[in-house]
């Protein structure tokens, strides 16, 4: 078998290059596919992260495929079909929707496997229109490959449920669910050093004396910012909770902190001793879950979208209510105020199902288990 693997080539496709969990993944399974004996190639509009293909010796090649301009998309699907018998290419894997269109097509021309992830559930609403007809026409592009690999049951449930009826064959046969990863050896707290929990902490200008609940989210409506605020007001706890991952130039007094953009997540999970995790919509699978318990952090989330299937309640975390302000207060108090054997316990629970179940290496072996079934 490891013979046959060494001729296949595996191509993924992502709109650009720049960060993000998407990207992290595109990279992982492309280091994965190329130990393997596979060969990777990586087709994006390039950014940043390209550096870290390039230091793996894994191919990238450069194409506007994050335009959603119609005459681009027409256009790429010679340009990919040419990509496609240049580098031999046996599959291709496509992250969104836009590239979905030009790959699809192309795949037909070339009689090439094609295969989709569907990371987070697609609005179906365009300007003033909710369920605008031709934007889920555009959406259910993602459900023309030979397989469709979804992040989550929510996000195979959102599948099935909006996009069933377009489709005469059965879309369950063709979905299968692989959880996004997390890389063990780099949310590792053993490996976080005093010393850099001490920097970080003055760097921040946080005081010794409060217990630090980490909000990593984006400012955006449905993260939860004023969900966790409001709760906040009736912690009994002296606490201060820093956010991370957006500045808005200011910062609250007496309980909250803006931080901005942390590019050393593992050290501010280290720094913590609550996480958080409070939209009030469902995520579609929610890195932060998984990132925060593989880091043996006790987790708070609300009982909605993929944290009802990353956390196990009261076991590796606690799930609360949606939009409860009273019940997720009595759970942060709850959670700093636990005894430390039990603290301990749950803690040592987290860690140990991320790395039964959320490990990058089971989501890398996962996808190319699925790279070899097109193969056949």
């Amino acid at each position: 078998m490891k013979n046959l693997d060494k001729s296949k080539v595996i191509m993924q496709i992502i709109p650009s290059m720049q960060s993000g969990g998407v990207e992290r993944g595109v990279v992982d399974i492309a280091k994965e596919l190329q130990k393997q004996g596979f060969k990777a190639i990586v087709l994006s509009n390039g950014g940043i992260m390209v550096y870290q293909l390039e230091e793996a010796k894994i191919k990238h090649i450069t194409l506007d495929v994050k335009t959603k301009n119609p005459l681009k998309l027409f256009c790429n699907i010679k340009k990919i079909v040419k990509i496609i018998k240049e580098n031999e290419v046996d599959v291709v894997h496509v992250r969104s929707r836009a590239p979905m269109i030009s790959a699809y097509y192309a795949c037909k021309k070339t009689k090439t496997k094609i295969l989709s992830t569907i990371h987070g559930p697609y609005s179906l609403k365009f300007l003033k229109w909710q369920n605008f007809m031709p934007k889920r026409f555009y959406n259910a592009m993602m459900l023309k490959g030979d397989y469709v690999i979804a992040v989550s049951a929510f996000i195979k449930d959102y599948i099935i449920t909006n996009y069933q009826p377009f489709f005469k064959e059965n879309l369950q046969d063709k979905i299968k669910i692989i959880a996004r990863g997390v890389d063990l050896k780099y949310f590792d707290d053993d490996k976080i050093s005093i010393s850099r929990k001490i920097t970080l902490s003055k760097k921040w200008g946080l005081p010794e004396e409060k217990k630090i609940i980490l909000f990593p989210a984006r400012i955006t409506s449905w993260k939860g910012h004023e969900f966790l605020f409001e709760a906040l007001k009736l912690v009994k706890n002296d606490v201060i909770c820093v956010c991370v991952g957006s500045d808005h130039g200011q910062n609250l007094v007496g309980k909250i902190k803006f931080v901005g953009i942390c590019k050393e997540m593992p050290l501010a999970y280290a720094l913590s001793n609550l996480v958080i995790s409070a939209s009030t919509k469902p995520e579609a699978f929610g890195r932060v879950t998984i990132e925060a318990q593989a880091m043996k952090k006790i987790v708070i989330a609300t009982n909605i979208g993929g944290s009802l299937e990353t956390i196990i309640d009261k076991k590796t975390g606690f799930l609360c209510e949606n939009k409860n302000i009273e019940m997720l207060a009595k759970l942060i108090d709850q959670a700093l105020m636990m005894e430390k054997e039990k603290s301990d316990e749950i803690c040592a629970n987290a860690r140990k199902h991320v790395e039964e179940n959320f490990s990058n290496q089971k989501m890398c072996d996962e996808t190319i288990v699925v790279y070899r079934k097109l193969i056949k």
